[in-house]
């Protein structure tokens, strides 16, 4: 596990491969990055957890550069919910809230 923080969770993700993973915030929120063959043969999706929940996937190219956030689930909808979703997607360069992905 590479220890991280909200503005590199998804890079250093990226860096770990499939099958690692980054933590910030003392391990509250976690990022691993996966490949499925539904993202295309040279995107990797990394999946972003906050709490074990999967909040989000970010889809990045081959190159680590983010393409753009899923929305995956809600979660609770707590304020640790709504800003760290915005600070790790500002960090990915394609800042998104959760407000915008989760319409509420």
């Amino acid at each position: 596990m590479k220890r991280s923080n909200f503005k590199n969770l998804i890079s250093d993700a990226y860096r770990e491969g499939c099958g690692g993973y980054a933590a910030a915030s003392d391990g509250k929120w976690q990022a691993e990055m996966h490949t499925p063959a539904a993202y295309g043969s040279d995107a990797r999706v990394i999946g972003v957890y906050h709490f074990g929940t999967e909040l989000i996937r970010i889809v990045v190219d081959g190159h680590g550069a983010a393409l753009r956030v899923i929305p995956i689930d809600s979660g609770w909808g707590s304020m640790t919910d709504r800003c760290g979703v915005r600070k790790i997607t500002e960090g990915a360069g394609i800042s998104t809230g959760y407000r915008e992905l989760f319409n509420c």
